[in-house]
């Protein structure tokens, strides 16, 4: 009560003031030198924290079950035997034989669409349990079920209301509502005490009310496992027929307790299409006039306490009416009629239902009677989100589904701030500047600048009342909302090139350079430009290693060219990575290699025999030398490329082992007939040559195959 006092009584900004501090007589540094904002942020805290931790079905904080759990129930159809049965888990069937009724055979229809059949003496041996343990009775008979037969286990794996169906010899005997809930597991709401071990829907209504108005008002959220569990109580104790129970789905059923249910759905978020909500409406128009008396107090008019959590339920679904009933004029002639001489109100004592004082009735109906005092504010809409917004381009914001909950007010101005992050316009200055927003509806915006990477603003809409008709005036009230505008980048991220691949010999450095790199928004509107290069020579992943893993600048502390001495024979991947000033990268990556390396040194013709006129096929010599200091063996070399007017017939030599510094030829025959050659190429004289040669060499060194791509045409 003191939180929907409070927030109603001032504005979010006011509650966040520091000129308002909070002072007591008492000296209570739970409250002295708070703001009111702070107060509220505590008391929403408590009472999230004062959720039940072990409600009636079972649940817990802590639960995590598969939420296939049937819920709630009892048996209708077999009255005279008092079965009355508790569902907190699987649903269990159990036969007995003690009715000395002749053995028939039960069929169990688990509303499902599926069903099982179970012989046994008679129905009233048909215990229905929780985890295959009994909570029933058989008081019909005064005497308790006898030897147990067959037990059947079902659960259901589908969200849903299922109608359980027995019989016996194919006639129709009991019938069980069970309400399966969906993915929530937690059953926890409030009552009384702080973390009790039970749950009262009658008292659950005042805490969420409370966490309603201080999200409504101030913007004060709660942590989202509380309304989930809350969620789960609500699927858990509304019965089939849509009214809300005391503890339980079927314990004292009535108007009251099923206004209450109301204010928690909407709460809760569920749509008035939904289902749930659709059967809280049934119920609730079902016992609308019923009168005063009404078994289990199930009435209406004169019920203030189940009266006023109809009204708040109502207003904030924004119904007006329920089924063609206008309540709102029915409530306001009702206590127009119904005043006291002293100007007071009472709970109607014929009715039996007299949960409130005096001063408490009288409250609720003035409440009632004026919404102002804690009437429903508007709602802001800001439209969005706004995805894929290019730079510069034009957007036009939309505000048209705002809407005002109080149907006698109207919506009279629209703020836009354009980006919340530098602030809201409307707190320091009377008019926006024109980077800053703009009034309206509907407002156009020359667009976000390039921020050279994707960036996310967020436009905030504010939207003021006309504080009701001169007739009856209200304070203006004003709500804000955000959305998200997605902006995309013309920028692209730098390209790195390199002068690799790289081949040398142990002990002589190997110079990696990457000052070809380049950005292709080096110009206007970005003027990007590559500010950081950075090497992994080692294959670790990281790069620019202080321990001289990845090279050293050439130049001090320019990274765009390192040098690296291998002192052993070595082989790897050189990555070069740059950066551009807006934080997007580029990669490159050569292979290097620093071993017993072959490099072609002299080509010469073997043999030549014309083809036709312009086609002439040649064996080729090819003289290789291995320039590392380490044997290579199982030498192949590759032909991969050659100049335009070459065609490749065979590109292959195996030089098998090669010693440090040896010179090889391949193998070519031109005294054999046919001639053969390991390189066989075939020679077009109509074609201007372009292109080069290129190869790939393949050998073993220390029991490791390297395959070296791309040797330039001549080796060192």
């Amino acid at each position: 009560f003191a939180i929907l006092a409070i927030v109603n009584s001032a504005s979010e900004t006011f509650a966040k003031s520091s000129n308002f501090l909070a002072k007591t007589t008492t000296g209570s540094n739970l409250v002295n030198g708070h703001t009111l904002y702070d107060i509220i942020v505590d008391a929403k805290d408590y009472l999230a924290f004062s959720q039940t931790d072990s409600g009636p079905q079972g649940g817990n904080n802590d639960r995590s079950e598969s939420c296939a759990t049937p819920l709630g129930g009892s048996f209708s159809g077999y009255a005279p035997d008092g079965l009355n049965w508790d569902f907190s888990g699987y649903e269990t069937l159990a036969v007995g034989r003690d009715c000395n009724v002749n053995s028939g055979l039960f069929t169990i229809d688990h509303g499902d669409g599926t069903s099982q059949n179970v012989a046994g003496d008679c129905l009233r041996g048909v215990e229905w349990s929780s985890f295959g343990s009994g909570s029933g009775s058989d008081g019909g008979e005064g005497r308790g079920l006898g030897g147990l037969g067959t037990a059947v286990m079902h659960s259901y794996v589908t969200p849903g209301l299922y109608v359980v169906k027995s019989s016996f010899d194919g006639v129709p005997m009991c019938t069980m509502q069970i309400q399966v809930p969906g993915a929530t597991c937690g059953v926890n709401a409030w009552r009384y005490n702080e973390n009790d071990s039970s749950i009262d829907n009658s008292v659950s209504q005042w805490p969420i009310l409370a966490l309603l108005e201080a999200k409504t008002r101030w913007n004060i959220n709660v942590n989202t496992k509380v309304v989930t569990e809350a969620k789960g109580w609500l699927a858990a104790s509304q019965d089939p027929s849509g009214g809300f129970g005391y503890d339980s789905s079927s314990s004292w059923l009535n108007f009251a307790k099923t206004g209450a249910g109301l204010i928690m759905q909407n709460w809760a978020g569920e749509p008035i299409s939904a289902t749930p909500v659709q059967r809280t409406l049934a119920f609730l128009d079902a016992a609308y006039s019923n009168p005063p008396g009404a078994v289990n107090e199930n009435y209406n008019f004169g019920h203030i306490y189940g009266m006023y959590a109809f009204y708040k339920g109502m207003k904030l679904y924004g119904l007006p009416q329920l089924n063609g009933k206008n309540w709102e004029a029915d409530y306001t002639k009702y206590f127009v009629r119904t005043q006291r001489a002293n100007d007071t109100w009472i709970e109607d004592p014929a009715g039996g239902a007299q949960w409130l004082d005096q001063n408490f009735a009288t409250y609720k109906v003035l409440a009632m009677l004026a919404p102002e005092v804690a009437g429903l504010p508007p709602i802001a809409n800001a439209g969005g989100p706004y995805p894929n917004v290019n730079p510069t381009q034009n957007i036009l914001f939309d505000g048209a589904n705002s809407r005002h909950q109080d149907t006698t007010k109207s919506l009279t101005r629209y703020d836009w701030d354009f980006d919340a992050a530098d602030g809201l316009w409307w707190v320091t200055r009377a008019v926006p500047l024109a980077s800053e927003g703009a009034s309206g509806q509907q407002v156009p915006f020359a667009g976000y600048p390039d921020t050279g990477a994707e960036h996310v603003y967020t436009v905030t809409l504010r939207v003021t009342d006309n504080g009701g008709t001169p007739a009856n005036p209200d304070p203006v009230e004003t709500d804000t909302d955000t959305a998200d505008v997605r902006v995309k980048s013309g920028n692209v991220a730098p390209v790195a090139v390199t002068n690799g691949p790289w081949a040398g010999v142990p002990g002589t450095a190997v110079v990696f350079g990457g000052s070809a790199s380049y950005d292709p928004n080096a110009g206007a509107p970005l003027n990007d430009a590559i500010v950081s290069y950075e090497w992994d020579l080692d294959g670790d992943g990281v790069f620019n290693e202080a321990n001289g893993n990845d090279g050293a600048p050439v130049v001090a502390g320019n990274f765009a060219t390192v040098s690296m001495v291998f002192p052993t024979p070595a082989s790897g991947l050189a990555t070069l990575r740059v950066k551009d000033k807006f934080g997007l990268v580029g990669t490159s990556t050569s292979q290097y290699v620093s071993i017993a390396v072959v490099f072609a040194q002299t080509y010469n013709a073997c043999w030549s025999n014309r083809l036709n006129r312009n086609v002439t096929q040649r064996g080729l010599l090819v003289q290789f030398s291995n320039v590392g200091n380490a044997t290579a063996e199982n030498v192949v070399v590759r032909l991969t490329s050659v100049p335009s007017n070459l065609t490749i017939v065979s590109g292959a030599a195996r030089l098998g082992q090669m010693n440090a510094a040896q010179v090889k030829t391949t193998a070519c025959n031109a005294a054999s007939t046919p001639k053969t050659a390991e390189l066989v190429l075939d020679l077009d004289t109509r074609i201007v040559p372009t292109g080069n040669w290129a190869w790939s060499a393949e050998f073993v060194w220390n029991n490791k195959l390297y395959i070296i791509p791309n040797l330039p045409p001549l080796g060192p």
